[in-house]
C-alpha cells in the first residue's frame, strides 16, 4: 500500500475554474473530500469543523442540508441577532496562494472569496 494520499485517491470530479474579482462563495459543506490547487491568484478560506453544524444555521438546497444562512465573511455576523451562535463557532482562516493546494475533508463547512482574478483546480473523490 502506498503512503501517498494522492496515489490512493480516486477522483470522480475534476474542474478547472476561474473567478473574477470579489467573488464570495456562500458557506456550505460537501459530502466528499476536496483538493483545491491554485494556478494563479489567491483565495481566502474560512473552514469550520463538522461538529459546528448546529451553529451554522443550515438549510436545504438541491435536496440536501448543506448550505448555511450565514455569510462567513460578514463581520456583522458576530453581532447579528439572527445568528447568535455563529460568533462561537471555531473557524480556521486560510489564504491559498498560487502554487499551493488545500485538502478539505468531507463535511467541513467552508466559504471562500477572492480579491482579484484567479484560476484554480478543484478535485473531489
Amino acid at each position: 500500500r502506498s503512503n501517498s494520499l494522492v496515489n490512493d485517491l480516486t477522483l470522480k470530479d475534476v474542474h478547472y475554474s476561474s473567478t473574477e474579482t470579489f467573488v464570495v462563495v456562500w458557506g456550505h459543506m460537501e459530502t466528499d473530500d476536496q483538493f483545491i490547487c491554485m494556478d494563479s491568484g489567491s483565495l481566502e478560506f474560512i473552514l469550520i469543523p463538522p461538529h459546528e453544524k448546529k451553529n451554522m444555521y443550515p438549510f436545504t438546497k438541491k435536496g440536501t442540508i448543506n448550505y448555511s444562512r450565514v455569510n462567513f465573511f460578514d463581520g456583522n455576523n458576530n453581532k447579528n441577532e439572527n445568528y447568535p451562535n455563529f460568533f462561537k463557532v471555531y473557524k480556521i482562516y486560510f489564504n491559498l496562494r498560487s502554487g499551493e493546494c488545500l485538502y478539505i475533508p468531507a463535511f467541513w463547512w467552508r466559504s471562500y472569496r477572492n480579491t482579484k482574478k484567479n484560476i484554480f483546480l478543484y478535485m473531489c473523490n
